[in-house]
């Protein structure tokens, strides 16, 4: 029952995705929750090749209570899936009041 800002990333638009010839459309899909007052992330879902691989960032985030603007400067290996978490946490970084 709390309010939540959400923001998503097809895998699709990833270097990762061009380099392994991924289809259109089924290279997976990540998707980031945060609390809109704190700037923490609260909960992630993914889809996608190896991704509970990749999403081991958030759950560290998550359990270290990481704000957003820390994870926003974040560099990820290149190329790697979990490059798509970069446009989803700028978009959950720009909702923030």
């Amino acid at each position: 029952g709390i309010s939540v800002l959400t923001a998503g990333a097809d895998l699709q638009g990833t270097a990762r995705a061009t380099v392994t010839g991924a289809d259109a459309g089924h290279a997976g899909r990540a998707e980031l929750y945060a609390h809109p007052e704190s700037g923490l992330l609260l909960g992630a879902a993914a889809v996608g090749p190896n991704a509970p691989d990749w999403m081991g960032e958030v759950t560290v985030a998550i359990r270290a209570g990481l704000p957003l603007a820390t994870l926003a400067d974040t560099v990820h290996a290149f190329p790697t899936w979990s490059e798509a978490l970069e446009p989803a946490i700028r978009d959950l970084t720009s909702q923030l009041p």
